[in-house]
């Protein structure tokens, strides 16, 4: 998983049991928030969010995510080997497909490439 460096602050949400406290850590900082009271789904649940820090260092990261269950007992959720970097979006339809070389000044392009390192 890639999230957004720094100068950005990455968001990271999920699904919990409403108005509940869920806690994340990631490089020894803690970061805690309330889900939202009104369920967001069938299953009753509801969505809570942290934004976090900026980060500079792409890491990897180890990011765990800690909620208190119903009977009592703490579940912990971890994702493993999180990267921060530059996250792009890329919409289209075929012209996603197209290859370099398939461009009108295709030659030029590829040429130029270096200059964009």
């Amino acid at each position: 998983m890639v999230l957004q460096r720094a100068p950005q602050r990455a968001v990271i949400w999920g699904f919990g049991d409403a108005s509940k406290l869920t806690t994340l850590r990631i490089n020894n900082k803690i970061y805690a928030t309330v889900s939202r009271a009104e369920p967001a789904n069938d299953l009753g649940e509801s969505i809570w969010s942290v934004v976090l820090d900026p980060v500079s260092d792409e890491g990897p990261y180890d990011i765990h995510v800690i909620q208190p269950l119903a009977n009592g007992t703490l579940y912990t959720i971890t994702l493993h080997d999180v990267l921060f970097g530059d996250v792009w979006i890329c919409s289209g339809q075929s012209n996603m497909q197209m290859a370099v070389i398939d461009i009108f000044n295709a030659i030029e392009e590829i040429n130029n490439a270096s200059n964009y390192p």
